[in-house]
């Protein structure tokens, strides 16, 4: 089980994401523009993403929205997600993040975080999938596809996770903390699956 809670997990990123992130997509080498491709469903994808997604900055009212508005921005989100999703697997028409009162109001964003959610979610379920059946391989690339979109920007404004918990930075208590990532390459899936609510 991850340390983050669903609240820490959920942010919103300032509007000027979308502009720094078509310009520092144009000056990678071309070695993370590799990983990039095999992650994105064609090259540029990400980039026009957040030139048709709207993420706020500072909360204005323009910014609240109903919830009717947030399913349509996840719908509208997973229509141009630019995230390979794994062979077979298709967006769900409602992610289950959208429970609450039906006249409460939501931040702009949130129905494209949990295009985010749903994506992670597929890709972790279709590497589980594969590991049960003991095809070690196909989980793998299953598993290089969920780190490659973890080191996105489409993951960095719908999911915080400052000190690396899924992938595994250091801690100060010296101890080894139970990595998401790492814990199901050894085989171990109890960590992964439970992060962001997966399987």
């Amino acid at each position: 089980m991850s340390n983050l809670s669903r609240r820490a997990v959920l942010k919103f990123a300032t509007a000027a994401t979308a502009t720094i992130l078509v310009s520092e997509l144009s000056s990678q080498a071309p070695a993370i523009a590799a990983e990039l491709s095999r992650v994105e469903t064609y090259p540029g994808a990400i980039a026009k993403y957040f030139t048709k997604m709207r993420f706020p900055g500072n909360l204005t009212l323009a910014d609240v929205m109903t919830l009717g508005e947030i399913k349509a921005e996840y719908q509208n989100a997973v229509a141009i997600f630019p995230l390979v999703l794994p062979e077979g697997w298709q967006f769900p028409a409602d992610p289950g993040l959208f429970g609450g009162p039906v006249d409460g109001l939501w931040q702009r964003g949130s129905g494209a975080n949990a295009a985010y959610v749903a994506w992670h979610r597929a890709v972790t379920g279709a590497a589980y999938a594969e590991h049960q059946q003991g095809r070690f391989e196909n989980a793998k690339v299953h598993l290089d596809l969920l780190e490659a979109g973890y080191g996105t920007e489409v993951r960095k404004v719908a999911v915080d996770d400052p000190d690396s918990v899924f992938l595994g930075a250091s801690n100060d208590t010296g101890t080894a903390p139970r990595v998401p990532l790492s814990s199901a390459r050894a085989g171990d899936f109890t960590a992964i699956n439970g992060f962001l609510g997966s399987r």
